[in-house]
């Protein structure tokens, strides 16, 4: 009488998983094709702090090659 009843567990979780696997299965391009405008934006961001961190270092390159200090910039204060 355990066997069957070990054997009805086991079809359960099977079943079970399979069930997870096809919500997965119908709700994942939905997921992954909401986060490419997210992305790209991130991108774009990304490519703005590049480019001022590479004038910042072109600046202190300069300072240093005449004999200065370089400054510290100044941060702006964000809220997050």
């Amino acid at each position: 009488m355990s066997g069957l009843a070990g054997g009805g567990l086991l079809m359960m979780v099977v079943c079970l998983i399979a069930l997870l696997v096809i919500v997965l299965w119908v709700f994942m391009p939905f997921a992954i094709f909401g986060t490419k405008d997210v992305l790209r934006s991130l991108l774009a961001e990304q490519k703005q702090t590049n480019v001022k961190l590479h004038q910042l270092w072109l600046q202190n390159q300069a300072l240093l090659e005449a004999g200065q200090q370089p400054q510290r910039p100044q941060l702006p204060q964000q809220q997050l």
